[in-house]
């Protein structure tokens, strides 16, 4: 096992209370060379613009749960099968913010 690939995207902005909030689409890959497979873990959360809070991360109820998404694939598809997983996630992300 060894890791593949790790992402993460600002996809929009939206309102918070206190402020405004940048929204992220993450994914972290792992191939599985045993298994020929390419297992994605995504998450989403916000990062408040707030200096005070900006480590801090936020997951509102309308995010998209994450999860983790298998394909099948050899060690040399491995990035590009979690590339394509990580921007169907961004576009999902992003499209799940309120008035976006």
């Amino acid at each position: 096992m060894s890791r593949t690939l790790s992402l993460s995207e600002c996809v929009g902005q939206t309102a918070i209370e206190g402020g405004t909030a940048e929204v992220f689409a993450q994914i972290d890959a792992v191939y599985h060379a045993d298994r020929h497979e390419v297992e994605v873990t995504r998450s989403a959360y916000l990062s408040p613009n707030d200096l005070e809070h900006i480590a801090e991360h936020l997951t509102p109820a309308w995010l998209p749960e994450g999860g983790v998404v298998k394909a099948g694939c050899d060690s040399a598809e491995a990035s590009d099968a979690a590339r394509d997983i990580f921007h169907a996630w961004a576009r999902h992300v992003r499209e799940s913010i309120p008035n976006h």
